[in-house]
Order: structure tokens, then sequence, then C-alpha cells
């Protein structure tokens, strides 16, 4: 799944260009791992296994917190969440995600009531 992010984050004019840039790093990561297991486990032992899990959870929460949900969102608002200048694209996103949410309860309301409650 984390090959398809950047693509659905960066715009047409971007793509191949960040596409290339993270494919670098994302072969460069493999490189070190690839042939560094085999020092670490010289070094360390089974404990690499702990650093792992260390390095997982801390990518897992960064993740978590700094990387816009957009599961929900069409591929305007996708992009009028990482192209808007000076807007935090987290918070961007969960406001959309909360006036979509806000919009379907009101149209629920029209098509029950005629009207919305206010």
């Amino acid at each position: 799944m984390h090959n398809i992010y950047p693509v659905e984050i960066l715009s047409l004019s971007l793509r191949a260009k960040g596409m290339g840039l993270y494919s670098l790093i994302q072969s460069a990561a493999g490189t070190v791992q690839q042939y560094g297991i085999a020092v670490g486990f010289e070094k360390i032992g089974y404990k690499l296994w702990v650093v792992y899990i260390i390095y997982n959870t801390i990518q897992l929460g960064l993740s978590y917190f700094c990387f816009p949900e957009t599961s929900a969102l069409s591929l305007e608002e996708i992009d009028s969440v990482f192209e808007t200048p000076g807007v935090k694209p987290v918070k961007m996103s969960l406001d959309i995600k909360k006036a979509r949410k806000e919009h379907d309860r009101l149209e629920a309301e029209v098509a029950l009531h005629g009207t919305p409650v206010v």
C-alpha cells in the first residue's frame, strides 16, 4: 500500500518526478537493509528484531499523525488538500470529511422532512 500513497497525493505534473524520487529512496533503504542486516545480526543478534519493532512503531505513529487521510476523498479534493498554500493537509482533509458528513446529514433530513432541521 505504501507505493500507492505517493501516486495518490502527487499532482499529474509532479507524479513522474515524485515517483522517481520515491523509487530512489526506497531502493537505497532496501539496499541498506539487505546488506546491513547481516552486520546487525553479527553485532546484536536476535535483538535486531527489537530495533525493527521500535522503528516500525515510530513510523506507524508518524504516519497516523502526519499523513492526511485520503480514503474517501475525490481526486479534486485530494488535490486541494495538498496544493492549497498555507493550509495544513491533515487538518484540511479532516475538515473536508466533517463537511461531507454534515452535508450528508442535511440531505437525509431534507429527504425525510422536506426541509433541514436546524
